[in-house]
């Protein structure tokens, strides 16, 4: 992963748990968004429980619709 760099501004997991981690001997994280963190991504939206396919994509298309209009992140989600 050391030779990996990947830069975007944000990356979005809008899927069930896709934003957990596992904690291993010596504290280290281990998951996607770690790795995706560490390869340089600047941002990441992701869930730690369980989302319903009916209102994440509806909040998927209100926050893209608000980021396209100028918004930030936070306000957007």
């Amino acid at each position: 992963m050391e030779n990996i760099k990947f830069k975007a501004e944000l990356i979005t997991l809008s899927s069930c748990d896709s934003g957990k981690n596992r904690i291993y001997l010596g504290d280290e994280f281990i998951g996607l968004t770690r790795s995706l963190l560490y390869v340089g991504t600047a941002s990441i939206i992701a869930s730690l429980w369980p989302v319903y396919c009916e209102p994440t994509q509806k909040l998927m298309i209100s926050f893209y619709k608000n980021l396209k209009k100028g918004k930030s992140k936070l306000v957007s989600l």
